[in-house]
């Protein structure tokens, strides 16, 4: 392997980038992507592994991305015989500027588990939900309801457009995906996977509800069928491909034992199928607690209920 391969393969770009004054955001990171911000020059870049190589892209100047090779020209350093000397040091064992482990990321999910960079991007151009939303008030759902604690940074608003996003996470609660919400438009972001969108949830909690959109689950809580007392998971309508949003959702009914689960789903035959698919799951898991099937009594779903009071 070639001097300049072993830059761009050996060399851990975010520790790199943290030895340069870039502060990792964590609230914008994911399991396959760090989003970093230069606090000086207000410099934004989102690192991710594609392949073997470190990469990068600019959320401030769409010129500068590629990998620690670009990264160094970006810094000022154009000369390649320049760049050689720089990065050598950072090929040993020991590095030239010592970075404190919270400061950077050891390793990213596997590029072929990851979000693509389309989806990385769109997610860093997203914030927290604070404040009004157009949309939710479309909905009916009030502000001091996905203001509260039972909803705090569940949401995410697009800068640009204003769609509201609700993050899929995996295992490790890192996003790796999101159902997005806006007028005309419904379904996962491309690029990303299909985890499982969580409320916060609080040791008194003596409940499980699970449905088919954090909207529905929203609706599900104004309606105020149980109170305050539950957590809330949407598999976003099914469980894709892969195993994951099965594996974590009995993961996180592991995490109330004494809980019921409560099967929230549309009323329609979609919804239904949702229901017998989620009970074979937790059969198969070895759960037979308490699990009760609840329909919307008037409508097809929890939103329709809600806006027909």
């Amino acid at each position: 392997m070639d001097e300049i391969a072993q830059f761009k393969q050996q060399i851990n770009l975010s520790e790199y980038a943290a030895a340069h004054g870039f502060q990792l955001v964590v609230k914008k990171s994911t399991a396959a992507s760090l989003f970093m911000e230069h606090p000086a020059s207000g410099e934004k870049i989102v690192i991710s592994q594609k392949g073997s190589h470190w990469v990068f892209f600019s959320i401030s100047d769409s010129r500068h991305q590629g990998t620690i090779i670009d990264f160094c020209q970006m810094l000022g350093v154009h000369n390649l015989g320049e760049i050689r000397k720089t990065l050598r040091p950072w090929l040993g064992t020991t590095k030239p500027i010592q970075v404190p482990i919270t400061h950077f990321r050891p390793s990213l999910l596997p590029s072929d588990d990851a979000p693509t960079s389309a989806f990385l991007e769109e997610w860093a151009r997203t914030l927290v939900l604070e404040g009004g939303s157009e949309y939710m008030q479309h909905r009916q759902i009030p502000q001091l309801v996905y203001e509260s604690e039972r909803f705090a940074q569940t949401i995410h608003i697009e800068t640009r457009y204003g769609n509201l996003l609700f993050p899929h996470r995996n295992l490790e609660g890192e996003v790796i995906g999101f159902e997005k919400r806006g007028f005309g438009f419904k379904g996962m972001g491309k690029g990303g996977r299909r985890g499982l969108w969580r409320s916060q949830s609080f040791p008194t909690d003596q409940r499980i509800v699970i449905g088919e959109s954090a909207i529905e689950l929203l609706s599900f809580h104004c309606l105020k069928i149980f109170g305050d007392s539950s957590w809330y998971l949407s598999t976003a309508g099914s469980f894709g491909e892969s195993s994951l949003t099965a594996t974590l959702l009995v993961n996180s009914i592991y995490a109330l034992p004494d809980a019921e689960v409560v099967l929230a789903f549309n009323n329609d035959p979609g919804g239904v199928a949702l229901d017998h698919k989620v009970r074979d799951i937790l059969k198969n898991a070895g759960i037979f607690g308490k699990i009760q099937s609840l329909r919307p009594p008037h409508c097809n779903d929890w939103n329709e209920e809600l806006r027909r009071k």
